[in-house]
């Protein structure tokens, strides 16, 4: 099995997250590297500064689709093509804990698009985790076992010619080191539940000012100690 390692897979920036200075960065899948495509397992995908992240799909192999303007993330060989199907999944697992602060799925509609019915995915994460994002109204989605701050924005209408887009903001109450995305079967008429992963955000906390100054300072004071001690020894 061939595996790809050491890819970019993410943009950085600098937000302010939970009230400290965080370093965001968003894993487009949409640029999902050209070379893991076909293949079934992706690791060491680069996210930001040490953080790295390995993939594998279950089902079938990685593939894109693109539907309406927007290109997500799926497994190949399924009903609907390049999305993630039932007996499908994409799961990841960070190199270090990492706080997710959303995620967007697309093409999740609550019908009757493409003969699908309420579509669900169903979230896992550390683990024993899971939770699900339901495609219940028009443009809405119903949240079920996530963080109790978290909320769903439509991001892309859930008619035929729209994306079914929706951006879940703060899903995890803390940091997560695995993820795993798969459909629920609800009884829809053709595909069951399908759906593409569209994006991650991470958002890693980095040191204040102040206690770089603070850990700076100690090791300078140390540093002077140790000079002194050496200095008397002599």
């Amino acid at each position: 099995m061939k595996i790809v390692n050491a890819v970019t897979l993410a943009t950085g920036l600098m937000f302010v997250f939970a009230g400290q200075t965080a370093r965001a960065a968003t894993i487009d899948f949409a640029a999902f590297p050209p070379a893991c495509l076909g293949l079934a397992t992706c690791n060491d995908l680069v996210v930001e500064g040490g953080l790295t992240l390995d993939l594998n799909a279950t089902g079938g192999n990685f593939g894109l689709k693109t539907l309406n303007g927007a290109t997500g993330l799926g497994v190949t060989g399924g009903a609907s093509g390049n999305e993630i199907d039932l007996g499908q999944s994409i799961n990841g697992e960070f190199s270090a804990p990492a706080i997710v602060s959303s995620f967007r799925l697309l093409f999740l509609y609550n019908g009757l698009e493409f003969l699908d019915f309420v579509e669900i995915a169903r979230v896992s994460w550390n683990g024993t985790n899971t939770a699900t994002v339901a495609a219940t109204g028009e443009n809405s989605v119903t949240l079920t076992g996530f963080a109790p701050g978290a909320t769903a924005v439509n991001c892309g209408a859930t008619t035929p010619t729209g994306t079914g887009c929706f951006d879940v903001f703060t899903p995890f109450a803390s940091a997560i080191t695995t993820f795993g995305f798969q459909p629920v079967f609800n009884f829809n008429f053709i595909n069951g539940s399908d759906f593409a992963l569209g994006m991650i955000q991470t958002a890693t906390p980095v040191p204040e000012p102040g206690s770089m100054i603070l850990l700076g300072s100690g090791l300078f004071g140390l540093a002077r100690a140790v000079r002194r001690r050496r200095a008397a020894q002599q």
